[in-house]
């Protein structure tokens, strides 16, 4: 004590002093200041949660645009009855969602998919039979690309709708087959065309059109080939259907995407969180207010 002054000085100096009240004061500022920091980090709790299940499919079409869909054996001509069936179906197909691939030597990704059902039906009116550079019928790279579409729900498999004359330059081979089974999708084939056949008028730069020939000058004719869509339906558990008619083909179509609308459904969970940033604050608040009540030292009464 002598160290410190006069041991009288420093008693007196001393008097009221309270080590366990100013541990107490620190521990609360400290508490004080951590509530502050976690309020600053803007926690939040779960304050209610709902549930709900969306029904519907997820509904892929893909549309043959090869040379041969320019034939009038079913009028206006195949690609146009393909366009007008799926416009058609698109409106009554309200709970899917919906994806277009359109090819012909190669496959093109028209439009991922979408609940925008307007969007769709403004993407097939530029759909022809130039939009895309390499000529011919390739099936195989339509099918490969339509199974690597990327669904936003999971209503559980994915459907594709294939709409050709069957005209097909290239084997699926059958890997891609077990490949698209594999991967829940099933393929529903709608057959355009005759099987009598027709010629395909092709227009020329100036605007007339004239019969598509092959090299010694010969008419070129084109016909449904049903066998090709019966078997890649058969493969994959879908079903075939020979289109003459636009009602056939939509009635077709939404007859079994409700019959998957009804099996399939997509679960979501909303979540409302509230914050505690106020809780927080209003206790760091308190802390402090009490550390500034609790005195520094202990006082005794003296009497007069």
């Amino acid at each position: 004590m002598k160290k410190f002054g006069e041991p009288n000085m420093v008693n007196n100096l001393l008097i009221g002093y309270s080590t366990k009240r100013q541990l107490t004061k620190l521990h609360l500022k400290l508490a004080a200041i951590a509530f502050l920091l976690l309020a600053l980090a803007g926690p939040k709790i779960i304050a209610s949660q709902l549930r709900t299940e969306t029904v519907g499919a997820n509904v892929i079409f893909v549309l043959d645009v090869s040379l041969s869909m320019l034939a009038e054996d079913i009028p206006p001509n195949r690609l146009e009855k393909a366009k007008y069936i799926v416009s058609k179906a698109v409106n009554e197909l309200t709970k899917s969602q919906i994806a277009i691939v359109v090819y012909s030597g190669i496959a093109y990704p028209l439009v991922p998919f979408t609940s925008d059902h307007e969007s769709i039906k403004n993407a097939l009116h530029g759909v022809n039979t130039n939009m895309l550079p390499i000529p011919g019928s390739s099936l195989k790279e339509a099918i490969e690309m339509a199974i690597r579409f990327k669904a936003k729900k999971n209503f559980g498999s994915n459907y594709i709708f294939l709409l050709s004359d069957g005209e097909d330059h290239l084997t699926i081979p059958n890997a891609i087959l077990d490949s698209t089974v594999n991967k829940g999708f099933k393929i529903f084939t709608l057959g355009l065309g005759t099987l009598s056949g027709s010629p395909i008028p092709v227009r020329q730069a100036n605007g007339r059109s004239v019969l598509k020939k092959d090299q010694d000058g010969k008419i070129v004719y084109t016909s449904l080939k049903d066998q090709s869509l019966k078997l890649l339906a058969s493969k994959t558990g879908g079903q075939y259907k020979s289109i003459l008619h636009t009602i056939d083909g939509v009635n077709f179509i939404t007859t079994a995407v409700k019959e998957i609308e009804s099996t399939y459904a997509a679960s979501n969970t909303f979540r409302h969180y509230q914050s505690l940033f106020q809780w927080l604050l209003g206790l760091a608040l308190v802390l402090l207010l009490i550390e500034i009540i609790i005195s520094e030292g202990k006082y005794k009464l003296h009497q007069s």
